[in-house]
């Protein structure tokens, strides 16, 4: 009787554990290997540089641990990059690869789950391409925080009110100025147009992290490229978390 009692204690801990506890996020390949773009002519020496190939490592994130049909929601959102740039970065059939030395076209996505709780999941893909012979590659992140009960993406943006919008704007130039006084570009510095309207962020992402919603900036959109994805992360006065301001909507 004992023994059963305890297994009764143990299963009803279990039940009692949060939801989230169990949320894992596995890779899915989308694209792999070297693909020869159709229809395609180097134009420049093929022995050094040949855009006509694309090598692709690119991956998306499949969510489990929850209820199937949320699960189903947020990886058909997670899919979108990956998949987009499969086509769109590496078309073509497979192909050998090139010879050692030649330099070809890029494309690469990976993932990561940033944030958790109860309620919400935030998660990033990552992307960078490459354009053979180009110096560097075109790298960035696309945040995305997920309301566990529906799947739906969080956008605190369309939650905000507009004077609330504009005083977030307000903040978010603010510290922009005071975090990269002399990296952010010149028209960055004497933005009067706000980021936050109500068609979204403006070069830049938005989501939510253990300190507060985090607006993060593309490479190259407001300051060099040296300088990464600037971002700057609202206090909870600003932008509350998603919890209260779904509530309050």
């Amino acid at each position: 009787m004992r023994a059963m009692a305890t297994w009764g204690m143990i299963l009803a801990a279990l039940a009692a554990m949060p939801a989230h506890a169990a949320v894992t996020v596995s890779p899915v390949l989308v694209r792999a290997g070297y693909f020869l773009a159709p229809d395609c002519t180097p134009t420049d020496n093929p022995k050094a540089v040949n855009e006509c190939i694309c090598e692709a490592d690119i991956k998306k994130p499949q969510v489990a641990g929850i209820a199937p049909d949320v699960a189903a929601i947020i990886n058909l959102k997670l899919a979108e990059l990956p998949e987009k740039l499969a086509v769109e970065s590496c078309e073509g059939a497979p192909t050998t690869p090139p010879s050692d030395g030649v330099q070809v076209n890029s494309a690469s996505t990976d993932f990561e789950l940033a944030f958790q709780s109860p309620a919400t999941l935030t998660m990033f893909s990552n992307y960078s391409t490459l354009s053979a012979g180009a110096a560097h590659p075109l790298s960035g992140t696309e945040g995305f925080t997920f309301d566990l009960k529906t799947g739906a993406v969080i956008d605190p943006i369309a939650l905000l009110k507009p004077e609330q919008r504009a005083k977030a704007d307000a903040y978010i130039k603010e510290q922009l100025i005071k975090k990269y006084p002399t990296d952010l570009l010149d028209e960055a510095k004497a933005r009067t147009d706000p980021y936050l309207t109500e068609n979204g962020c403006d070069t830049c992402s938005i989501y939510y992290g253990k300190d507060g919603w985090v607006v993060r900036f593309q490479i190259y959109s407001i300051a060099a490229y040296a300088l990464g994805e600037p971002e700057v992360t609202l206090p909870a006065e600003i932008i509350p978390p998603p919890e209260k301001l779904m509530v309050k909507s």
